[in-house]
C-alpha cells in the first residue's frame, strides 16, 4: 500500500470529529489525483439543522446535492478507519499505528470503495489509485509546477503524462 499505509501521513491529516475520515479521503484525492472534493463546482441549499448531527448525516446519505460528492468521498474515507488520531492522552506508540479495533468500528459506516470500485484494503486502494489515469496526470502536473513554477499547458501535460506512463513511473 506504500505511503497509504503510513500512520505518520494520516497524523498529518487528522480525521473529522466523527472519525468519518473524510478529511483523509479528500487529502488522498487532492494530493494524488489533483481532484479536491472541496473545489468541485456546484451550489445547493443545506435545509437541515447543521447543529443536529443526525440531520447532517442523514442529508449526506440522502440529499442529491450532498450525494454528488459523498457517494465517492465516504466509501473512500472508509479505507482509513483503522488509523488513530493524535491524542493528548495516548502515548506516541499507541497513536502512531493502525488499530484493528477502529477499523472494525468504521467498517459499519460504508464499505470501502474507490469511486465506485470496491476494494478490501489499503493495498487494493493503492492498486486502484495507480491504475487511475488522474494519478499519472496529477504527478506529471505537480512535477512540472515544481520545476518550472507554473502550470503546464494541456499539450505539455499530455506529453509528460504519456511519458510517465511509458517509462513506468506509475
Amino acid at each position: 500500500a506504500g505511503v497509504l499505509s503510513s500512520s505518520v501521513l494520516w497524523l498529518r491529516y487528522a480525521p473529522d470529529e466523527l472519525q468519518r475520515n473524510r478529511v483523509r479521503a479528500n487529502a488522498l484525492a487532492t494530493t494524488l489525483l489533483c481532484a479536491d472534493f472541496l473545489a468541485r463546482e456546484g451550489s445547493f441549499e443545506f435545509n437541515v439543522d447543521v447543529d443536529a448531527l443526525t440531520d447532517v448525516e442523514d442529508a449526506v446519505a440522502s440529499q442529491g446535492e450532498c450525494l454528488a460528492c459523498h457517494a465517492a468521498l465516504d466509501p473512500l474515507a472508509s479505507f482509513f478507519g483503522g488509523f488513530t488520531w493524535k491524542s493528548e492522552i495516548l502515548d506516541r506508540e499507541r497513536y502512531v499505528r493502525w488499530s484493528d479495533h477502529l477499523a472494525d468500528k468504521a467498517a459499519g459506516v460504508q464499505r470501502p470503495a474507490y469511486y465506485g470500485v470496491p476494494a478490501d484494503d489499503l493495498s487494493g486502494l493503492g492498486q486502484l489509485v495507480a491504475a487511475d489515469p488522474r494519478f499519472a496526470r496529477c504527478g506529471a502536473e505537480r512535477f512540472y509546477r515544481g520545476v518550472v513554477g507554473a502550470a503546464p499547458d494541456p499539450a505539455t501535460l499530455g506529453t509528460l503524462t504519456e511519458g510517465w506512463v511509458a517509462d513506468g513511473m506509475v
